[in-house]
């Protein structure tokens, strides 16, 4: 069954893939998702960069492209990109990326986002949702998880 995509969610399912690296830091420690380890940077997003709202067709196969958008805490080189995956729900991201990923600046901060693109069908957005969902990890294997707002069209 697909989940709702709320912060709660989110958080509580990067606590449970954390249960598997227990080399993230102290046990115990607070940090960004309220449990322990250590604080992972947040990876932000933007499904179709430059445009508002981010369109999805369901009636045409076409690629989807999201800007993974670096930040001061988060360098695109961290990804380990074949884990990456993009969808409608955190437990339905099926979509692998169909192209490799592009070194690009998408958002003018002055630094190198990456862009990466993914085919609509295999995506399994419904008229119903609002979210797009990407999901991967980072090259020492922690987990990621991100999301945007999606419009989604016949």
């Amino acid at each position: 069954a697909d989940v709702a995509v709320t912060t709660t969610v989110i958080r509580d399912a990067i606590y449970q893939w954390a249960g598997l690296f227990r080399d993230w830091g102290a046990a115990g420690r607070e940090n960004l998702y309220g449990r322990g380890g250590i604080i992972l940077p947040e990876v932000r997003l933007d499904i179709m960069p430059g445009r508002n709202p981010n369109p999805v067709y369901l009636s045409r196969n076409y690629t989807i492209y999201v800007g993974i958008l670096a930040s001061s805490t988060f360098d695109i080189t961290t990804l380990g990109n074949p884990t990456i995956r993009f969808g409608r729900s955190l437990n339905a991201a099926p979509a692998s990326m169909t192209n490799a990923p592009v070194a690009r600046l998408i958002n003018g901060d002055g630094l190198m986002d990456s862009l990466v693109g993914f085919r609509t069908f295999d995506c399994g957005f419904a008229l119903t949702d609002a979210f797009g969902v990407l999901k991967g990890r980072f090259t020492n294997g922690a987990p990621f998880v991100s999301r945007d707002f999606v419009q989604v069209n016949p």
